[in-house]
């Protein structure tokens, strides 16, 4: 492992207590590789003097945190509160999530440390010139791509608690975009962990979008309808659980991704047992029906401790 070389830092997640078609299969225009003379001007929701009162106004000492150990030397915190001071706490204290209602954002899932890890490897092991992305029987788990963060777009979908996109802020990401499809998960956990992470937000680099990703509105915010607002990376964690969801999924990170240079990776359980969803569903999908694009195991995590889970890295031909 290479975690040693990069210094300690924690993260310090909290809850604040603020109040609260068809897809289209025509890759767009890549403009993605070159984004040094436009300026991302992105769209996102408006909550009055939201994140003013909350670099005022949060005070991590009012919280109670448990230590999640993520790797060597890094390590974060995150609060015992889930979500019971919103209008969800009703559904929070009897489930993890309902459907097309509350889609499980105060919970910290595991893929999320998983991608955290396996973007930590990637980005230790960028420089080097022998990285292969594409598995072969003998080849050992995981694989790590070449990932660059430092300057990139980064798209978290159904962030939650935004770790992965938290990470990639602190790693020199040029514009994060927080996407969960419940606002008050948004309000309520993602920005006050931003911030108690000594990130201020920046409109420049962080924004935050809440909506269904079928919804025409949230790709049109998440990218202000410009080539050059794509994303080099897209990432998502254990939103495979539901495949009624894949079709909306897969169609808006195709039209998000940077179809030259863009990777999304995609961590989630093989099976979510008693859901019905699995990334072997989600691979066989895209074999399917989207032949321009490449989908590829990465990563395999079997911990004994629970289900086992794998990394995706989906991406379209054109890129390899």
């Amino acid at each position: 492992s290479s975690s040693s070389s990069e210094s300690e830092f924690r993260f310090n997640f909290q809850i604040g207590s603020s109040t609260s078609t068809e897809e289209n299969n025509e890759v767009m225009k890549d403009d993605c590789e070159d984004t040094s003379s436009q300026q991302c001007s992105p769209t996102s929701f408006k909550i009055p003097s939201l994140s003013a009162s909350l670099s005022s106004s949060t005070d991590l000492n009012q919280h109670i945190f448990d230590d999640v150990p993520v790797a060597d030397n890094l390590s974060m915190k995150r609060t015992q509160n889930r979500g019971e001071n919103t209008k969800f706490k009703e559904v929070v204290s009897h489930s993890d999530l309902a459907p097309r209602v509350y889609e499980g954002g105060f919970k910290v899932w595991e893929c999320s440390i998983d991608l955290i890890r396996y973007l930590r490897l990637c980005s230790s092991s960028s420089s080097s010139s022998s990285l292969s992305p594409s598995p072969t029987d003998e080849t050992s788990f995981p694989i790590p791509y070449p990932v660059e963060i430092k300057n990139a777009r980064v798209c978290d979908l159904g962030c939650g608690h935004g770790l992965p996109g938290i990470y990639c802020s602190l790693k020199g990401a040029s514009f994060i975009a927080f996407q969960d499809y419940n606002l008050e998960v948004l309000a309520n956990c993602t920005i006050p962990n931003l911030l108690a992470n000594n990130q201020n937000i920046d409109s420049n680099k962080h924004g935050f979008f809440s909506g269904d990703w079928s919804d025409p509105a949230l790709l049109e915010h998440l990218t202000n309808n410009k080539d050059y607002n794509k994303y080099q990376y897209i990432l998502t964690s254990d939103t495979l659980y539901n495949s009624s969801y894949y079709p909306s999924l897969v169609s808006i990170i195709r039209k998000l991704l940077c179809p030259k240079t863009g990777v999304a990776f995609i961590a989630a359980k093989r099976y979510y047992f008693g859901i019905g969803g699995s990334t072997v569903e989600f691979t066989k999908l895209i074999h399917q029906k989207y032949q321009d694009m490449a989908i590829e195991v990465v990563d395999i995590i079997e911990d004994g401790k629970s289900n086992t889970r794998e990394i995706l890295a989906l991406r379209f031909k054109s890129s390899q």
